[in-house]
């Protein structure tokens, strides 16, 4: 995990967002789960289908092309219920879900998602509550 998304500040929130879109997309264009571990509360819906999708993808034998996501915007829009909630635009990327001989078997096209991060300060730094759409 990079320094600054150890800190204990918004700055820090933000790195520590960044850093698990990464490890996003190294799970699902590796793919492995194992990337995702440890970066959610074991609560999160969101988080449990991200681990889903890349575990699925390995048992099928397939991976994305390319990365799938990026992160477009960070906003930190208020604390609330003990978590930092950051106003999120990411985009799903033009990418392909292939297998292991490269043979597509979904495409996906471009598309903006406005998404809201919720991250809170545990024992063993930032972890991520939840992510939602955005209304």
């Amino acid at each position: 995990m990079p320094t600054a998304a150890k800190a204990h500040t918004p700055a820090g929130a933000e790195a520590f967002i960044r850093y698990f879109f990464d490890r996003l997309n190294l799970a699902w264009t590796s793919p492995n789960a194992e990337a995702l571990k440890g970066l959610c509360v074991a609560s999160s819906k969101s988080c449990a289908g991200y681990r889903d999708t890349a575990e699925r993808l390995a048992t099928d034998k397939q991976h994305y092309d390319s990365v799938p996501v990026e992160l477009v915007s960070l906003v930190r829009v208020a604390p609330a219920d003990g978590a930092e909630i950051y106003d999120t635009e990411a985009a799903q990327t033009a990418s392909h879900i292939v297998d292991g001989h490269g043979v597509v078997i979904e495409s996906f096209s471009r598309k903006l998602l406005h998404l809201a991060v919720y991250v809170r300060w545990g024992a063993q730094g930032w972890i991520v509550q939840d992510i939602k759409k955005a209304a």
